[in-house]
């Protein structure tokens, strides 16, 4: 029998007073003695209802109960103790949506907007986050995703911590980093980066695919732009839009130049080809170029490899990552185990920070909230 990570009494609020029981586990929440049946079940995955949290009158970090919504509407209001109430929230965040943000951040400014989704940032308390509203039939896809994530989190991946519901919209909140890794290959000097920092950068990279992947998640989308840095500089893939869930998928999608030669050819499109995406990262991190000049070249297969790599581990592990042949490329886990990471450099698995390398140029600073700008690309 499932014990539940979370169980405790409240009062569901009606004509008269009723004290239920809510066992939270990690696929449902399960309300015994709800009024009118035995027992009111929630499944996270498929629940049409979301939650908004009371906060007393006085106090509006004080939470004193939260209230069952649905289709926009507050049907069901139960109050606690404040521990009991705070630690069913913390309990739920990530699993089940929240209802009206704008009662727990406060709008800063609009970042971007296309047909699928927009984007602006929010303060909470002293917090800067993002939150990006879902407004496609794709919505739930990418929701179930980072619901995944939530419960097996990974450092170099950046998913949604919470997540807002109404009638129509899925709202992602999302920590706020303020740097792409464009923006960081361009503080060096004819943005050449140091092997040691680039080994660091795609090991990190690695890291994170490989979780994904692990978990049977395509990304579809890995690029520059979905790439950020924290401020201490630890690597963050980004945009879990058009990714997919299992092992394989016919569903053609991605950014031109980073697109793996198996999309065009109508080819099983698997992990492998988050691999080859990856591998034109790694050529732009060593080069500053890419390996196409524009989507014509990239679904012609005319690669450009470029002659000035001088290391070695480095050009053979790049090469092994953009074969042509998907069943001949590397896993992420073939490219962690490469001489590239566990040769004479360092040794296995160690990890070199990025803050000891900043660039010669300048050392990254943060703009007043009105100047910055966001790269989290849709």
């Amino acid at each position: 029998m499932l014990l539940p990570i979370f169980q405790s009494s409240f009062i569901q609020i009606t004509m008269t007073e009723i004290k239920v029981n809510v066992n939270v586990f990690q696929d449902k929440m399960v309300i015994q003695g709800f009024k009118g049946r035995e027992e009111k079940v929630i499944d996270f995955i498929s629940t049409d209802y979301c939650i908004e949290w009371d906060y007393a009158t006085y106090d509006n970090n004080q939470l004193k109960g939260f209230t069952l919504c649905q289709y926009g509407q507050r049907l069901y209001q139960f109050e606690g103790e404040i521990l009991k109430v705070t630690g069913l929230r913390s309990v739920l965040k990530g699993k089940m949506g929240f209802f009206n943000w704008e009662k727990e951040v406060s709008f800063l400014r609009w970042i971007k907007k296309t047909d699928h989704c927009e984007i602006f940032q929010v303060l909470r308390g002293e917090n800067l986050k993002v939150i990006k509203v879902l407004q496609d039939n794709n919505s739930n896809l990418e929701l179930q995703v980072n619901q995944m994530l939530n419960h097996k989190p990974h450092v170099n991946l950046l998913h949604s911590e919470e997540f807002y519901k109404d009638e129509s919209q899925i709202y992602l909140l999302m920590d706020y980093h303020v740097q792409s890794l464009g923006d960081f290959q361009n503080e060096y000097s004819n943005k050449k980066i140091p092997i040691n920092v680039i080994r660091s950068i795609l090991q990190q990279l690695l890291e994170g695919l490989n979780h994904l992947h692990s978990h049977h998640i395509i990304h579809k989308d890995l690029k520059y732009d979905n790439i950020l840095l924290t401020q201490n500089r630890t690597v963050k893939i980004i945009d879990f839009g058009l990714s997919q869930l299992g092992d394989n998928t016919n569903i053609k999608s991605g950014t031109g130049g980073y697109i793996a030669p198996e999309v065009f050819k109508n080819q099983t499109i698997t992990s492998k080809s988050d691999i080859f995406s990856l591998g034109v990262i790694f050529h732009k991190l060593l080069t500053g170029k890419g390996i196409y000049n524009n989507l014509d070249e990239n679904m012609a297969g005319k690669m450009k490899i470029s002659s000035q790599i001088k290391d070695k581990n480095a050009k053979d592990l790049l090469l092994s990552m953009l074969n042509q042949d998907p069943q001949f490329r590397f896993t992420a886990e073939d490219c962690l185990a490469h001489p590239f990471f566990i040769g004479e450099y360092d040794q296995p698995s160690q990890k070199i920070c990025l803050s000891n390398y900043l660039s010669p140029l300048s050392q990254y600073k943060f703009q007043p909230i009105s100047t910055q700008m966001i790269s989290l690309s849709l």
